[in-house]
């Protein structure tokens, strides 16, 4: 780091490029794509249903918070 700012070397840069699109997170290589609009398919439905999962829960704990706020505001 010099002032604030990252500064990279060829060999920091190199081993960068060595990571580039191994890891996607979920422990899927990216150089594993799908390969059909099927498998498009069941990606997307996979991920718009823990999309709607996570939706909810952040729901419920809005709802919890609330429901805390308003019985310590109103005894």
């Amino acid at each position: 780091m010099h002032r604030g700012k990252w500064h990279f070397d060829d060999i920091a840069i190199a081993r960068l490029e060595q990571m580039r699109g191994y890891n996607d997170g979920n422990g899927v290589p990216l150089t594993q794509t799908p390969a059909t609009v099927e498998e498009f398919r069941a990606i997307i439905d996979r991920l718009q249903s823990e999309v709607e999962n996570l939706n909810a829960r952040v729901t419920q704990l809005e709802s919890k918070q609330r429901s805390w706020f308003d019985r310590v505001l109103n005894g």
